[in-house]
């Protein structure tokens, strides 16, 4: 399975808190039902790390990679039993290709917060990322559970167990994706794609 069949969600947190707090988002506009829980962590930091949290999470949102890694490091030092600092150090990491810094920074999130959704998704893209595909799977069904309106969390379910065979469990994967998201082009080819494969056997 091509990665391309993946909707990758690098970043997705951070490009929620650049825009201000409380209005984290999944991609393509799908309301991330746990924007609870990450208020609820922000508001475990101090106002002075709120604030540099959310600078961090703007330069990493416009590309400024090392920038975001110093502001979240600092933050991180000071608060480290806020999950959505390491959440936001996990997406640093992606964006430096160190997976498995981001695996360990991600790990510490869902310690920390064992119902944030944001956090095992994100985990699950990092072993996604790595091809651990049995616990990238085991965390996008956590995921799931906590947050089951997650449509990329259905689209890469279903693209990992189809890269493992599981033709049946990908497409009732792909048709609850296209069920939220119905315009978004990545589900609808991966339905496109598992339903003729299920129709030419």
């Amino acid at each position: 399975t091509s990665g391309s069949f993946f909707s990758l969600g690098v970043a997705v947190l951070a490009c929620a808190l650049a825009g201000g707090f409380g209005y984290a988002r999944r991609t393509h506009g799908t309301v991330n039902s746990t924007t609870e829980q990450t208020e609820i962590e922000l508001f475990k930091l101090s106002k002075s790390d709120r604030t540099e949290l959310q600078e961090g999470a703007k330069l990493l949102k416009g590309g400024n990679v090392d920038g975001a890694m110093i502001s979240l490091s600092a933050v991180a030092a000071r608060a480290p039993q806020s999950a959505v600092v390491h959440v936001l150090l996990g997406e640093v990491h992606y964006q430096k290709k160190q997976y498995d810094q981001a695996i360990q920074e991600l790990t510490t999130a869902v310690t920390l917060a064992p119902d944030y959704a944001t956090a095992h998704s994100e985990l699950g893209m990092a072993y996604l990322f790595t091809h651990q595909d049995a616990q990238a799977i085991q965390e996008y069904r956590v995921t799931l559970r906590l947050n089951p309106r997650d449509g990329n969390a259905h689209n890469n379910l279903g693209a990992l167990l189809e890269r493992n065979g599981d033709l049946k469990g990908a497409f009732a994967e792909y048709t609850a994706a296209i069920a939220i998201d119905p315009d978004n082009d990545t589900f609808k080819n991966n339905y496109d794609r598992v339903s003729k494969e299920q129709g030419a056997r």
